[in-house]
């Protein structure tokens, strides 16, 4: 059994060391996709097209920009970078061991006689009250304990890796959100120029409506009727530019700003969403390089096994070589000394109430737990993976079908106010025409939105959730890979 879990770990870890290179934008797309933009990984080996997020005009910010704010000023990122730094530190902390320990030490004192009533004459005639002054240096080197301090080495650096990686995941989150808050406030600006086009087209209709009421050839009821459909058009203006407050403050909050800071995108065009995704054995694949957290559970398995060592040590002994010399004075003439001594200590450890056994039991069975939580990771991520990818491929039929209905939409209407300016429809057919288009124009933003959210989602899936340019390089740790858009 002991075998089996050993080779699992062995096949993981040399699989994720591998896969865990830095992979460049040209590996990323295939031999056809070196030249294109960073961030249509997901779309395949061969780069089929690049998301819409070219640079942003002037005063106005674009995906890039926006995950570069939140990469800079997330609190989420700071934190994993001070932890990435502190396991640092315990690594250099566990190698202290390899040197050896030097102290030093002195003193200086008064001393005398308060017990008798005789002169307080010295041994030799002189005072028994006197000053003494002394000293001493020594030094330890640990030569031998049976593996434990290379073992806690071992830990240290393993538990450094998984720090840096936390430092990764924490980037990949904060990008996410990002993302998310990003193409929701496009959404809203979108819902919001929807908005605005269905009051032009009511205006245009109560116009019609009244010119046609005033040379006779409608009732009055159709112009009143036309009249409460703008009115109930700007009415929705209202709640569209409360969404657009609500989502610029949901973008600064998640860029790391105050939510009162007005931040100015660059809208993302109609029909500019690249809706083909890559092979989901290639995805799949990508996501074993790429993504931090199958590196973290390869480190606790490294930790497990760095454990197991230290364990095995206890069963040592430990050998110690000291040295040390010393010196002292008294004023009352007994002279200077300077004892010194060198020596080697052996400390064998016989019996600790089956401590040292229990540990090493547990440290084993840590190990092929942690073996199997990487193997069950990975099982995760694979269908992190399958389940993004699905609901991409559902959010880019969604976008497809809702562009056909919003055309049908169109030309529903234009047929009914053409029909209405002859005489051939009434008011009621023209608002039915229009409320079905209205439908369709909302169904189109929130199908746009959800693709794009599918797509970040998708990424991040994937581990490549940041935008081209982006990484965590402003805390000299941060993924290895050139992802995103």
């Amino acid at each position: 059994m002991r075998h089996r879990h050993r080779t699992v770990a062995t096949v993981l870890l040399v699989t994720l060391a591998v896969g865990g290179r830095a992979v460049s934008h040209a590996e990323a797309h295939g031999p056809e996709g070196a030249g294109a933009m960073a961030g249509a990984e997901a779309h395949g080996p061969e780069g089929a097209g690049a998301m819409a997020d070219a640079a942003s005009a002037e005063g106005e910010l674009g995906l890039k920009e926006c995950i570069d704010l939140a990469l800079r000023n997330n609190p989420a990122t700071r934190s994993a970078r001070y932890g990435r730094l502190a396991a640092e530190a315990n690594v250099g902390a566990s190698r202290s061991a390899y040197y050896p320990s030097a102290n030093a030490t002195a003193e200086a004192g008064l001393s005398g006689n308060l017990g008798t009533s005789e002169p307080a004459m010295g041994p030799s005639g002189g005072s028994a009250t006197g000053t003494s002054v002394g000293g001493g240096f020594s030094l330890s080197y640990l030569l031998f304990d049976g593996g434990a301090r290379g073992a806690r080495v071992d830990l240290a650096m393993a538990v450094a890796d998984e720090a840096e990686m936390q430092v990764e995941v924490a980037a990949l989150d904060v990008a996410l959100e990002a993302e998310v808050a990003y193409y929701g406030l496009q959404g809203a600006l979108w819902y919001l120029d929807a908005v605005e086009k269905i009051i032009r087209q009511s205006d245009s209709l109560r116009a019609l409506a009244q010119a046609r009421y005033e040379v006779g050839l409608a009732r009055r009821l159709d112009m009143v009727q036309a009249e409460a459909r703008l009115a109930e058009a700007e009415l929705g203006r209202a709640s569209a530019q409360r969404q657009v407050t609500e989502s610029r403050g949901r973008l600064a909050k998640a860029v790391g700003l105050d939510v009162r800071t007005t931040l100015q995108v660059r809208t993302v065009a109609e029909g500019s969403e690249d809706t083909s995704l890559a092979d989901i054995d290639w995805l799949i694949e990508m996501a074993t390089a790429r993504r931090p957290e199958l590196r973290q559970a390869k480190s606790r398995v490294e930790q497990a096994l760095a454990e197991v060592k230290l364990a095995d040590a206890g069963h040592w002994p430990t050998v110690v070589a000291n040295a040390g010399i010393s010196s002292s004075w008294d004023s009352r003439g007994t002279g200077t000394s300077f004892p010194w001594s060198a020596g080697v200590g052996v400390t064998l450890p016989l019996f600790a109430g089956m401590d040292t056994t229990w540990q090493a039991r547990r440290s084993r069975f840590d190990e092929k737990r942690a073996c199997e939580e990487l193997a069950g990771r990975v099982t995760e991520i694979q269908f992190e993976v399958w389940t993004a990818r699905a609901e991409a491929l559902e959010a880019a039929g969604t976008i497809t079908a809702a562009r056909k209905v919003v055309a049908a939409a169109d030309e529903a209407v234009a047929l009914a106010e053409e029909s209405y300016k002859t005489g051939l429809s009434t008011m009621v057919e023209v608002f039915d025409a229009q409320g079905t288009r209205t439908s369709a124009l909302l169904r189109l933003v929130q199908a746009r939105v959800g693709w794009y959210v599918a797509f970040s989602r998708l990424e991040r899936s994937v581990g490549a959730a940041l935008a081209a340019g982006n990484s965590t390089g402003y805390f000299d740790a941060g993924p290895k890979v050139e992802a995103g858009r």
